[in-house]
């Protein structure tokens, strides 16, 4: 018996992708007078989806750490959330964590970092806005300044999200079918699928894969305003919400694949460098030519029967980012299987910015060459403990170099090459019978550009913000 979700509690989005819901705005707000924003709160939280629902438009809110101090909220509560939240991304140690260093240090990015506790680079609030077109979108966005409480608030978009969503199935610049590999919870609708996880490694109040409760933010009990929350549990129902805006180097991408090489070459290897074929098919099942049209086959294989990455690579992006049941220097697919489980991230992301003309046919959009810059993707997921999911995920299977004993092969696609530590440039490994062939000196393909760490509170939690003035 799977634990059960107060869904009514919980943001819909960590419930829901929004796959059917093409437009979508975001907002990043820097509080004035605290009294004036928890108005703003209590006039928000009305508009704010909760539940496993399909809307037709849809509000979410999150805080970082430093939006729920200016909020007002009690110093008790605010040392009891987990240290990367306390810290934010843009912290010193942080950033060696993360690859965020060179080019893709905070001193470089449009938002999320700034020298002074006031600079115009901090967030305190995130509110995501989604519906049906791009344009219902910004107009719901609009009109959160109209709401009492927010003259005193200053509100910045990030990048307008584009549409690269196409018959319910989102894509990305690089022209490949995206967000395929998400985790079902137990306890919701979906939790029949083979991919499920205990709730508790994204939801805080849960059981996680170990059967605990991870770290959450509390309040003692007696205290005002507690009795609202069960058990004075203030993170239950709620989620830490990675944010990272990834500027992609399109031109860079296809140039580098293109050099000498024919189409159906070069598709291939940037197939091999994602570990699925442009279509969404994933290399494992097709290791030898794209399927001639997507098939929605599940997400329940494997890598245990590929040991040598024969048919996808062990370097792959996909396979670095979810290793499944085969982690290196992990002895058999169960051992690796309750691993991966434990390092799971339910990804929500969005691309921005206009496609490359020809999106998504490769060599026509190699043709457009088309100015790097501008479009990219907003990197969102959530996770119930930041520094063993994704932190862990970032630091030591996406930026090593040395993953599953390779010797200069950090991942293809996001690692940051900017980085003396990292060896500079790397190469990318891909195994054929007879050999290896080698991707020589790979170039940066996607830069930093903002980010931050945020909190995604329960209604009830929310409530209780909204009323601290």
């Amino acid at each position: 018996m799977g634990t059960s979700i107060e869904a009514d509690d919980v943001q819909t989005l960590i419930l829901n992708g929004y796959r059917h819901l093409e437009g979508a705005c975001f907002l990043r707000l820097r509080f004035g007078d605290p009294a004036r924003a928890c108005r703003f709160l209590s006039e928000l939280e009305d508009r704010v989806n909760t539940g496993d629902s399909n809307p037709d438009r849809a509000v979410h809110v999150a805080f970082t750490h430093r939006g729920l101090a200016a909020l007002g909220l009690d110093a008790e509560i605010l040392a009891s959330f987990s240290r990367p939240f306390r810290e934010g991304m843009s912290r010193r140690h942080r950033r060696r964590v993360l690859g965020d260093v060179g080019e893709n240090d905070p001193r470089h990015w449009d938002w999320g970092y700034s020298p002074g506790s006031e600079g115009p680079g901090w967030v305190d609030a995130l509110v995501l806005v989604y519906a049906t077109t791009d344009a219902g979108a910004t107009a719901a966005a609009q009109e959160m300044s109209d709401l009492p409480g927010a003259e005193s608030i200053r509100f910045d978009a990030l990048a307008t999200p584009g549409s690269l969503i196409r018959d319910g199935v989102p894509g990305e610049h690089f022209g490949f079918v995206d967000s395929i590999a998400n985790p079902a919870l137990r306890g919701t609708r979906s939790d029949a699928s083979a991919t499920a996880i205990a709730p508790g490694e994204i939801l805080l109040g849960y059981p996680n894969e170990a059967g605990l409760l991870s770290e959450s933010p509390h309040m003692m009990a007696g205290a005002g305003g507690s009795g609202s929350l069960p058990r004075g549990d203030f993170g239950r129902n709620g989620s830490y919400l990675v944010v990272r805006q990834l500027e992609q180097r399109v031109g860079a991408f296809w140039s580098y694949l293109f050099q000498g090489r024919e189409r159906a070459e070069a598709v291939r290897l940037a197939a091999k460098m994602v570990g699925r074929w442009p279509n969404g098919a994933p290399l494992a099942r097709w290791p030898e030519r794209e399927p001639p049209a997507r098939r929605d086959q599940g997400d329940d294989f494997g890598y245990a029967s590929d040991p040598d990455g024969l048919r996808c690579p062990i370097g792959a992006h996909v396979r670095r980012a979810n290793p499944r049941d085969s982690v290196p220097l992990v002895d058999g697919a169960e051992a690796s299987l309750r691993i991966t489980r434990r390092r799971r991230i339910l990804r929500r992301g969005r691309s921005y910015g206009a496609a490359v003309p020809g999106w998504p046919d490769p060599a026509k959009m190699r043709a457009a060459n088309a100015p790097d810059g501008g479009r990219g993707m907003h990197f969102l997921c959530f996770n119930a403990n930041i520094e063993s999911q994704f932190e862990f995920i970032q630091q030591s299977w996406l930026n090593a170099r040395k993953f599953a004993g390779m010797a200069n092969d950090a991942d293809p696609l996001v690692a940051n090459r900017d980085w003396p530590a990292n060896g500079g440039p790397n190469d990318f490994t891909i195994p054929e019978r007879g050999g290896l062939h080698r991707l020589r000196m790979l170039p940066q393909f996607v830069r930093m550009r903002g980010g931050a760490y945020c909190f995604m509170p329960g209604r009830r939690t929310l409530r209780y913000l909204a009323r601290l003035r």
